[in-house]
This record gives C-alpha cells, structure tokens and sequence, in this order.
C-alpha cells in the first residue's frame, strides 16, 4: 500500500496557526482500491472554538489500468467564522504498482499546502506573511508535475 497525505496549515508567524486540513490517501493495488479519509482543525476566538465547515475531501476519476493507477482528489474547508472563503485544492496523481509515479494539481495561494508519500515531501507550498488575500479566489496556484 501507498499512503500519500495532503496538509493544508497557516504558518506560526500568521494568525491561527495550525492545521486546518489533513487528508490521508491509501492507495492499494491488491485490492485495486484507492480511499481516503480527513481530518480538520479549529479556529480560537477567545474561548471559544470553532470547528471547520463546508469540509468536503472527495476522489474521483479512477482508473486502474495494469501497474498504475490515475485519480483525482479534490478538497475544501473553511474556517468556523463563516464569513470565511473556503480554502480548496485539486490534485491528479499518478501512481505506478511499484509506488512511483506524479502528482499536478492547484491550490489557493494562501494557505501552506505539503504532500508525503510516506515521509518524504513531495510538493511543499509556504505562504508568506500576511497572505491571507490569496485565500480570496479559487485555486490560482499551480504546481507539478512532481516526481515522486
């Protein structure tokens, strides 16, 4: 099996730092199935917390065919304070049998987006101070293909 795991976070030196999404995809030949699952932070006012809404992490689009297998993740929450745009991702990967393969994709330009392929970082995406305004549009940031 194959384990890939999508991070979205603000960065410490922003406000509400932490992760705001983590999706976990397992792809497995063996059984020629490719899941998913997630998870999402909270945002902090005062004492209050606040968990994200509008999550929704779906995979589409898959094809096994022979040693490789193509699909599409696509992924999307917001911050509790509702007034918030969403923070969204697409990404295709392609992953062979023998666990290689490529990742493309776009992402807003705020916040920090990372991928693993077990530990090691595949895409990494780090926002800069104060970029909260990139957050604001829809998936204007794109990336890959990246080797993995």
């Amino acid at each position: 099996m194959t384990t890939f795991v999508i991070k979205t976070e603000i960065l410490s030196f922003d406000p509400q730092p932490g992760m705001k999404s983590t999706q976990t995809i397992d792809v497995d030949f063996s059984s020629k199935s490719v899941k998913s699952s997630y998870v999402t932070g909270t945002t902090k006012i005062g004492s209050w917390e606040l968990k994200s809404v509008r999550d929704a992490f779906t995979i589409k689009n898959i094809e096994f065919s022979g040693q490789s297998v193509t699909f599409k993740t696509v992924g999307q929450t917001a911050s509790g304070v509702g007034f918030m745009p969403n923070i969204d991702y697409e990404m295709a990967f392609k992953v062979n049998a023998d666990g290689s393969g490529t990742v493309k994709g776009a992402h807003d330009g705020y916040p920090a987006y990372s991928i693993k392929k077990g530990t090691e970082v595949i895409y990494q995406y780090k926002h800069k101070s104060k970029d909260l305004q990139k957050l604001f549009g829809s998936k204007d940031t794109k990336f890959g293909p990246c080797d993995f």
